[in-house]
């Protein structure tokens, strides 16, 4: 007869390491990962509710230069608070004594001067975030991602411009290649073209358009190839308050106003932290794209070299979800238009030079690996030129990327084309 196994109840005792990230960390996390956009929003309301947070104001002929009477050891950098020493001890005195319910009645606010001041940095602020993007600059981001002739990118620029808010464009394809003087081929492309486009891109909760501000620029570097800076005013700077600073420290504070001031200050010590990060490590993720990626900006799509989260990493000594997390929702303005970093990132394929090139005959940029993004805009554009009436089959289309150097499976292009939404060859008759 068979005996049943025994069941036993054992303790034991393990020691292991585990990271635990704690609410600050990971609200850093969601700050680098955020919208540009959603994060100015989450800014304009840390703003509104911590009193010590002000904006710094941005550089311009209105602002007034520091008063020569200024003390010698007063910042030089702060120049949003530009009043005398004596005017901050006297709000300083005038908080204190409210705080200390000596003053018979409620706090009493600042000067009218710097009340009028902090109103005008959050009207500044309000008045930078940008409208909702139309359709037709959804369209013409979408256009700036294409690898197309110069003729068919003027007509699709007329055809999208000529669009109603719907998108639609009583226009004919004669009467776009007239109107935009190219060939009537290059018109029909730029239909098919255009045609193709998403429409109905994401919109946010309140109905409107989501969209990607640009967060640093792409140019050309003084010294030859490309460098990325950050565009102005896409992030507002931040700084603690002198005056709220100066109370916190001041010994006659009572204890609960220090205890208030203090867990506001460390409150926007963190969002300073923070943003200060977000802005290195877009700046020097865009900066290596910039150096890595300078084929792209001259020539396109075609040129565009795989890169992958993980090497970006090795690269600037960063864990790839780092390097993740810094390129979610962001984008550049480029000399190809403005481009998700999302973009620079793909795998690559092996690219040869065409077989008909005799030696020597071949351009440099011919051989070597070249992005999926490339292969596939080459398939895109080898469907549009193919016969409405013989369409090509799978394999057709592997063998033409196969002339043109791209070695690629005819399970490859199956894939690229269901990705693409290319119907297969009998329904694209």
């Amino acid at each position: 007869m068979a005996t049943m196994p025994r069941l036993e109840l054992s303790q034991g005792q393990e020691q292991r390491q585990l990271q635990v990230l704690d609410a600050r960390q990971l609200q850093s996390l969601r700050i680098m990962q955020k919208p540009l956009q959603e994060l100015r929003e989450e800014i304009r309301a840390e703003l509104e509710t911590n009193p010590v947070l002000e904006e710094i104001p941005a550089p311009g002929p209105e602002l007034a230069a520091p008063s020569a009477a200024a003390g010698p050891d007063e910042d030089a950098g702060d120049t949003g608070n530009d009043r005398a020493g004596d005017d901050y001890s006297a709000d300083i005195d005038r908080y204190e004594d409210a705080l200390s319910g000596e003053g018979g009645g409620d706090a009493p606010t600042p000067s009218s001067a710097a009340a009028e001041e902090a109103s005008d940095r959050h009207a500044r602020f309000v008045e930078s975030l940008p409208d909702r993007v139309s359709l037709q600059s959804r369209l013409l981001a979408q256009l700036a991602e294409e690898d197309l002739p110069d003729p068919v990118r003027r007509a699709a620029e007329y055809l999208v411009g000529s669009m109603d808010p719907e998108g639609r464009a009583d226009l004919s394809a004669e009467e776009l290649a007239r109107a935009a003087g190219v060939p009537p081929e290059a018109a029909e492309e730029a239909v098919r073209t255009v045609g193709e486009f998403d429409f109905a891109p994401a919109r946010g909760d309140d109905g409107g358009i989501a969209f990607l501000v640009p967060e640093v620029a792409i140019v050309r570097a003084p010294g030859g190839g490309y460098t990325a800076e950050p565009l102005p005013g896409s992030l507002p700077g931040l700084r603690i308050a002198k005056m709220y600073r100066a109370l916190a420290d001041r010994p006659g504070t009572p204890a609960d106003a220090k205890k208030y001031l203090a867990e506001k200050i460390r409150s926007g010590e963190f969002w300073i932290g923070a943003l200060d990060r977000r802005r290195e490590t877009v700046l020097k993720i865009a900066r290596e794209i910039a150096r890595l990626q300078a084929p792209f900006f001259d020539h396109g799509l075609a040129r565009l070299k795989p890169m992958t989260l993980a090497e970006m990493g090795a690269i600037l000594g960063l864990h790839e979800t780092t390097v993740g997390r810094a390129i979610d929702n962001k984008s550049a303005l480029t000399p190809q238009g403005t481009c998700p970093l999302r973009l620079f990132f793909t795998h690559g394929v092996k690219k040869a030079p065409p077989p008909h090139a005799g030696e020597g005959e071949a351009d440099a940029g011919d051989a070597g690996d070249v992005s999926s993004l490339a292969v596939k805009a080459a398939l895109r554009q080898l469907v549009r030129g193919e016969s409405p009436r013989h369409p090509l089959s799978d394999q057709a289309l592997a063998d033409a990327l196969r002339g043109q150097g791209y070695p690629v499976a005819r399970r490859t292009i199956a894939k690229y084309r269901e990705q693409l939404g290319i119907p297969p060859s009998h329904l694209r008759k």
